[in-house]
């Protein structure tokens, strides 16, 4: 009786299965690293747009001769 009223409470419960789990972890892990490289990207983008920026502008330097 025990056994059958415990069965019946899980199987109301929302679960997932272990390869579920398992696959689902293993999506998260890949969204984790894309999103780590992106940043890194991301990162790089933006160094060396203000490195541009540091640079200046030749349309404004004084002519050498």
């Amino acid at each position: 009786k025990i056994r059958q009223t415990l069965q019946a409470q899980l199987t109301r419960l929302d679960l997932v299965s272990r390869e579920e789990f398992d696959v689902q972890t293993q999506v998260l892990l890949r969204t984790r690293e894309k999103l780590a490289l992106l940043e890194q990207r991301m990162s790089e983008l933006e160094n060396r747009s203000t490195e541009i920026k540091k640079q200046p502008d030749p349309e404004t330097l004084p002519p050498t001769l």
